[in-house]
């Protein structure tokens, strides 16, 4: 797979539905929990109270796309920032999100 068809199947806007830290109603906290890829790497990411924007590049594992990005943002005020992994199994976006010196949690969109 091209380099272009390979982040083209990331573009676009998911909903985030499910996550290993937070029920459904909890990532809506301060609206609908999204996670964005734009077609020039950039993007933005909301769920709880966590919002930001990112830098991505994908990458290649086993065969697969894998798509890895850092972000920086606000969670209740305070300046938080991570990094991220994400992948596409049978149209679901499964990724993971990491917090520097904090929490991670795997999400599903």
């Amino acid at each position: 797979m091209s380099k272009a068809s390979s982040r083209k199947q990331f573009e676009g806007r998911w909903r985030i539905t499910d996550s290993s830290n937070w029920s459904p109603e909890d990532l809506d906290l301060v609206g609908a929990a999204h996670i964005l890829f734009k077609r020039d790497g950039a993007g933005e990411l909301q769920m709880v109270a966590i919002e930001g924007t990112l830098d991505y590049r994908i990458s290649h594992r086993d065969g697969e796309s894998v798509l890895e990005f850092s972000w920086a943002g606000f969670d209740q005020g305070d300046e938080v920032g991570g990094r991220g992994t994400a992948r596409i199994e049978h149209g679901i976006l499964k990724g993971e999100l990491f917090v520097h010196q904090g929490d991670n949690a795997t999400f599903a969109a």
